[in-house]
């Protein structure tokens, strides 16, 4: 019996997915701090606890046996030329989570860079992820919005997180 959580990492909120035995349990995308005048450092704390806190609050409710956990989170890459986008600087704030998170939770992980799990355009990823769930897992699929709208931005969080998660299931099973 083995549980992983794969996580696409972001600074106030990230995609999370939960695994128990290979069988996806329970995607979110979870919200660290919205204070804008928080310091940098609570920010990243918060965003820390609050995956420990889904996860742990996951597994309590639907995972009966306590097991090994493991975890494979996205570590973030600079692309330059034409790939770029945004400002790269960011991407050194998101890391500091990734560690947050790792030191958080306290078990054994991998960190993965976007091409190795086969990180696609969005969309990709989306349909990809489709395809290889079950449609019970796809149930388990959580997307965030408000009002019975889909927030498409944030979704793709959660999407990118099962897919690091089918990945990481792969390796398992190939070795």
């Amino acid at each position: 019996m083995s549980t992983l959580l794969s996580v696409d990492p972001g600074l106030r909120g990230c995609g999370c997915a939960l695994w128990r035995d290979g069988q996806l349990v329970r995607t979110a995308y979870v919200r660290g701090s919205d204070d804008q005048e928080a310091s940098f450092a609570d920010v990243v704390e918060a965003m820390a606890e609050a995956a420990h806190t889904w996860q742990a609050e996951v597994r309590a409710f639907f995972v009966t046996h306590e097991g090994p956990m493991r975890l494979v989170i996205e570590r973030q890459r600079v692309y330059g030329g034409r790939a770029a986008r945004g400002d790269a600087s960011d991407l050194i704030d998101v890391a500091v989570v990734v560690g947050a998170i790792v030191g958080r939770l306290g078990v054994p992980s991998r960190i993965v860079l976007p091409q190795e799990w086969g990180c696609a355009e969005k969309s990709v990823n989306m349909e990809r992820v489709k395809r290889d769930l079950s449609l019970a897992e796809l149930a388990r699929v959580e997307l965030p919005g408000s009002r019975g709208r889909v927030n498409k931005k944030l979704s793709e969080n959660v999407y990118d997180a099962v897919a690091i998660g089918l990945w990481a299931l792969r390796q398992t099973r190939e070795r």
